[in-house]
């Protein structure tokens, strides 16, 4: 029963290499900043991020070593802040709300 379950988990290990592999030659042959909005952008780059450090975690893992006390724990907490951030744009939190009624004031002044 191990025996196929590291055999499963080798298989998809190398799955997961060969998409990442494709990930890095799309991005190394891709303008993305072209093509996508300043947001659409940062959400990209944030869950790549994200994904790479998350795996360097597990491996951290996997190896028996405890990855609070490596800098890439601190990273994955940076990156997950920024995601928070990005999703924060997203839901318009901490936006300035437009007051409606002074808004309509100053447009009757000025016509």
């Amino acid at each position: 029963m191990l025996d196929s379950t590291l055999s499963t988990l080798e298989t998809k290990l190398d799955q997961c290499r060969e998409l990442l592999d494709q990930l890095v030659d799309c991005l190394l042959g891709c303008n993305f900043k072209d093509e996508l909005t300043g947001l659409d952008y940062s959400k990209v780059f944030a869950a790549i991020s994200f994904t790479l450090c998350s795996l360097h975690y597990v491996n951290q893992k996997l190896k028996g070593h405890n990855p609070a006390n490596y800098p890439i724990f601190k990273e994955l907490l940076r990156v997950k802040r920024y995601m928070e951030e990005i999703h924060g744009i997203m839901t318009r939190e901490g936006r300035p709300k437009l007051n409606r009624s002074a808004a309509r004031k100053i447009v009757r002044s000025l016509t």
